[in-house]
């Protein structure tokens, strides 16, 4: 997964495997969380530390699970601050709707 997001100019089909990877992914985690006794922050935090939990996105999709009061307010700042601009892509990104190269 990490290679293919680092490609600087991906095909159709590399976005494609994005996208199909993202969702594995995320059933992945989703199924690995259900699976966890006592699922809360420190244990999150713990899967990250390991790496168990590889980037920020998929931290994000792990806490999104855990009731709003387990989690402290500044992890919640600090994923704001990450994750706030999440609709607006760079103008060069191949998915980008601002690229100046569509018509």
């Amino acid at each position: 997964m990490s290679d293919v997001e680092r490609d600087a100019e991906p095909g159709p089909g590399a976005l494609q495997a994005i996208g199909k990877l993202s969702i594995m992914l995320r059933d992945l985690l989703h199924e690995a969380c259900a699976l966890e006794p006592k699922l809360n922050y420190a244990v999150v935090q713990k899967w990250r530390a390991s790496g168990r939990l590889a980037s920020d996105w998929q931290e994000q999709l792990v806490l999104q699970l855990l009731h709003d009061d387990e989690i402290p307010a500044a992890a919640v700042d600090r994923l704001r601050a990450l994750h706030s601009d999440g609709d607006e892509l760079p103008a060069d990104h191949p998915m980008s709707a601002r690229r100046e190269d569509r018509e």
